[in-house]
């Protein structure tokens, strides 16, 4: 049954309730349009004395119902869906009459926000209210944390300033030429985050070779290094295939010589419900992000330890190595494989001069973002605030990280993970948002054990 937000009257007092008990009163956009034209209404009542809000049931409101937004249901852009949210409850400061809200229950999220737009409030006892944007993102059309803060005026904000900025493209910590005689080989290193930290060693003098199994990506990157002004190498390379792995190590040896660091950056990942993932979709992901990581680590420490000369690798990985990756179970456990494997080479390896750590970044927004993972990213468009940094990662970040791993004032570290995400992995909230389970989340609808397609 759809929820409603109805509006009665008793004498001089109005009372607006939220009506979707199901779901702990949570708005869809009808109730929204429904709340949108009660305010409108209530701006040119001037006999009412008190407008009383309140919920249904046992709570005021459990906020947006994600599921419905989720579905796509809603034909309007992030932005159009703000502004609606906006406009609509900034109607509570026309109304002559005070608002008082009477909260019981859940008051969660954007209703949090609304209410706290309200002239009084009234908690009952056991009353509890959260923000989840803090920790999960900004749901669109409830006007969102930012807004809040500027309502709130700057108390609010004063001691919100979030980490400082990085310095400018082109800034390095360490000595200009500190990778000049050195071959450094970056496996998907032709897009994103792979061509940024490839980037960042040609900055510092690296000849820099780029493995992929994508043409138009290895143009992508030899355009990057050759604009920063580096010296590059592109090689075809399918990192599943050990053979091919070889080849690229001695194409990149014929071309620069031999490879002194290797940043394992390759990968694949896209989101989708565990049950919904086919044999094959688990398979490649795990043979490229785990087996592709093994063969190019083999094949580095073998030529190095047959030479007797020292070396570096660097593996890309992920914070869901730790805690899990609900929606990715693919890549989450091949990341957490890649993280034992670090440590395992690193102590195996360690007495011929060979250092292996990770590199774990956090958000990095960029163009080269695959679809299915930048539309899960664009279900909020406020994704500073979703950071305890208040702030994304910028790309040059993460190649200066990479680079001083592989540096010489980094000799003593091995066998460990740089996380370079603003403390975002180890946010928790102190009481857990309500559950949405993946498939609401991704908008799947119930299972169906016989799709006509599976990703």
């Amino acid at each position: 049954m759809a929820g409603s937000v109805r509006l009665e009257y008793h004498g001089t007092i109005a009372v607006i309730t939220n009506d979707n008990v199901e779901k702990h009163n949570a708005f869809d956009d009808e109730m929204d349009r429904q709340l949108f034209g009660i305010l409108g209404e209530l701006k040119s009542r001037r006999d009412v004395r008190a407008v009383i809000w309140r919920g249904e049931g046992k709570s005021f409101s459990s906020g947006r119902d994600v599921a419905a937004l989720g579905g796509g249901q809603v034909a309007m852009s992030h932005h159009e869906l703000m502004r609606r949210g906006h406009e609509g409850i900034l109607q509570v400061f026309d109304i002559d009459a005070p608002v008082i809200v009477a909260m019981q229950g859940w008051s969660i999220g954007g209703s949090f926000q609304r209410a706290l737009l309200c002239d009084i409030r009234v908690a009952a006892q056991g009353a509890r209210f959260m923000l989840p944007e803090v920790g999960h993102g900004v749901i669109p059309d409830t006007g969102g944390i930012g807004r809040l803060f500027q309502m709130c005026g700057h108390g609010v904000v004063s001691e919100i300033i979030g980490l400082p900025e990085p310095p400018e493209t082109g800034a390095s910590a360490l000595p200009a030429g500190t990778f000049a005689d050195t071959v450094v080989m970056v496996t998907g290193g032709g897009t994103g985050l792979g061509k940024a930290i490839a980037t960042e060693f040609a900055r510092l003098g690296a000849s820099v070779v780029l493995a992929s199994r994508s043409a138009d990506h290895l143009e992508a990157g030899r355009a990057a290094i050759s604009g920063a002004g580096g010296r590059v190498l592109c090689v075809s390379c399918d990192i599943r295939d050990h053979e091919q792995v070889a080849a690229a190590f001695s194409a990149a040896e014929a071309g620069f010589g031999p490879v002194g660091v290797l940043v394992n950056n390759a990968a694949a990942n896209f989101p989708a419900p565990a049950e919904d993932l086919s044999p094959n979709a688990w398979r490649t992901v795990v043979d490229i992000t785990l087996n592709g990581t093994f063969l190019c680590s083999r094949e580095f420490g073998r030529r190095h330890l047959e030479a007797g000369t020292p070396g570096s690798i660097i593996n890309v990985g992920a914070s869901y190595a730790w805690t899990g990756g609900p929606g990715f179970a693919h890549s989450a456990a091949a990341k957490a494989a890649v993280k034992n494997l670090t440590e395992t080479l690193a102590v195996e390896w360690g007495p011929y001069g060979i250092q292996v750590n990770g590199l774990v970044p956090g958000l990095f927004p960029h163009e080269d973002m695959t679809a299915d993972i930048r539309s899960n990213l664009d279900r909020t468009d406020e994704k500073d605030l979703t950071q305890p940094a208040m702030r994304v990662g910028r790309l040059r970040e993460l190649g200066w990280a990479a680079t001083f791993l592989a540096s010489p004032y980094a000799r003593f570290i091995s066998g460990h993970t740089l996380v370079v995400d603003g403390a975002n992995w180890q946010r928790r909230s102190m009481t857990n948002p309500p559950v949405v389970t993946i498939r609401d989340q991704m908008g799947r609808g119930p299972f169906d054990p016989n799709p006509q397609r599976r990703p």
